[in-house]
């Protein structure tokens, strides 16, 4: 696993500089992220990998979003991983969602 950490990077360079863009952007993620890794929890628990691995792509789009390329590539590795029914790399993955989180809590997207 990398050691990039997240950060708002990403959402600045898309939204060019608009303020409103980039926390209607950090606010679906805000939201969104509990609720994927929720399901996500769900599907792991009851060996569902397929649906698992749908769970896992959302995931990773914030984590492009959140400016950790890197953890992005080690996310659709995993997404593949349970496509096939393989669950080697679930403890790696739950310490980039545990990162995620842990950003996502303590960021303020003020003015």
């Amino acid at each position: 696993m990398k050691t990039d950490q997240p950060n708002m990077s990403y959402v600045h360079q898309l939204s060019g500089g608009d303020r409103d863009l980039e926390k209607q952007l950090f606010e679906v993620v805000r939201k969104e992220l509990p609720q994927e890794v929720a399901a996500f929890d769900r599907e792991i628990q009851t060996k569902n990998f397929e649906k698992a691995a749908m769970d896992v792509h959302k995931i990773k789009h914030k984590v492009m979003l959140l400016g950790v390329a890197e953890y992005y590539y080690f996310a659709e590795a995993y997404e593949e991983e349970l496509r096939v029914g393989i669950n080697r790399h679930e403890d790696e993955f739950r310490r980039l969602i545990n990162i995620l989180q842990m950003f996502v809590a303590g960021y303020y997207c003020g003015s």
